[in-house]
């Protein structure tokens, strides 16, 4: 850990205060490099887009428990769903990237045909500056919301049912049984 983690880190913010080309003489610029780094645009726009990839991956979580919660019920039909939303966590990342820039595709794109549907003008996702941040986003969301999804799904399997039917046997349902009997025994899972 010393070695491969805490060593560079602090090696790295140490060099951070030197302009150095990588090769030759260290010179000593102190936090000249972090204000020129803050006068440049170009950082607003990552720190910005650093915020919403926060933002919208904290999604992932509660949407992957109400999937969860969903999908793990004893219904015959729900068993292709459930593979369904497990495939982008076995595909690969290109795969994924492959599949969502054809549903962007603003001739073909399934996104497209929906929007048409609608009524709407199709959408190049893809090429709109002002959208690709989401476009993107989404696509990297699928597969972490897979993944979490198997978590709650494994979580949600080993329940402790006599716990569980001793909240029914108390009364407790709908959003009482969840917040009180459901989600504690998930925390191993959300951790």
């Amino acid at each position: 850990f010393a070695v491969y983690v805490l060593y560079p880190i602090f090696s790295s913010l140490w060099i951070s205060l030197f302009e150095w080309n990588g090769v030759g003489e260290m010179l000593w610029v102190g936090f000249g490099n972090y204000m020129e780094m803050w006068e440049d645009d170009r950082v607003h726009t990552a720190i910005l887009n650093n915020l919403i990839w926060l933002v919208f991956f904290l999604l992932a979580p509660p949407l992957s428990l109400g999937l969860g919660i969903f999908l793990n019920q004893d219904l015959t039909e729900l068993k292709l769903f459930k593979s369904l939303f497990f495939f982008p966590f076995v595909v690969s990342p290109v795969v994924v990237g492959l599949v969502f820039s054809q549903f962007y595709n603003p001739e073909y794109g399934l996104l497209d045909f929906f929007l048409e549907s609608l009524g709407l003008n199709p959408l190049a996702v893809l090429s709109n500056e002002n959208i690709v941040t989401y476009g993107i986003i989404l696509a990297a969301l699928w597969p972490q919301i897979a993944y979490c999804l198997i978590l709650y799904m494994t979580g949600l399997a080993g329940l402790n049912k006599d716990i569980v039917e001793a909240g029914r046997i108390d009364g407790a349902k709908g959003w009482q049984m969840f917040w009180n009997v459901i989600l504690p025994q998930l925390r191993p899972a959300t951790f």
